[in-house]
């Protein structure tokens, strides 16, 4: 999907978050309510739930839709929502 709309991402690697990433990273987004519920076990002071934010924090929701089960229209939707947000 991204190397259709022009955004190199083989240099891009996905890893897992840690605890240390709060020290690393002034703001952390997420995209959904059930992100924030899985990083509770790495929040090791409270003050820390302050860099976390909503990615989508306007909508009610909060989530953006994940695409993954769908095809590729719901990938392109993902996109577009994404770009829009940027």
């Amino acid at each position: 999907m991204c190397k259709k709309r022009g955004i190199n991402l083989s240099n891009h690697v996905t890893r897992r978050f840690k605890t240390y990433d709060f020290d690393e990273f002034d703001l952390i987004y997420i995209m959904a309510p059930d992100v924030r519920e899985e990083m509770a076990q790495f929040v090791t002071h409270e003050s820390q739930w302050q860099k976390v934010k909503y990615f989508r924090d306007n909508h009610p929701s909060k989530t953006v839709p994940d695409p993954w089960y769908g095809d590729e229209s719901d990938f392109d939707e993902c996109f577009d929502l994404i770009s829009s947000i940027c």
